[in-house]
């Protein structure tokens, strides 16, 4: 494995995942994570430079113990009665 890939890399690879699916969100198995960014393990630091550089493009991302959520920031199912 080489060196990993800069999270503004990681960021447009997510985002261009989403993209394509013409889906409001994907979720991603870890190992499928990792391949993406280049990495063994997933730091502290790569979790919230991600994030940030994900924001910026109007993405969120959740991390779980099993698969990674990547959806757009936006109110795509919004749950009736639960807000004014």
């Amino acid at each position: 494995m080489s060196q990993p890939k800069e999270s503004a890399l990681v960021a447009q690879a997510l985002q261009s995942i989403l993209e394509k699916s013409g889906q409001n969100c994907v979720t991603l198995p870890w190992a499928d994570v990792y391949a993406i960014a280049d990495r063994k393990h997933w730091t502290d630091k790569a979790h919230e430079e991600t994030r940030y550089e994900l924001h910026d493009r109007g993405i969120t991302i959740g991390y779980g113990k099993h698969f990674v959520i990547v959806a757009k920031d936006e109110d795509f199912a919004p749950l009736k009665g639960a807000s004014a």
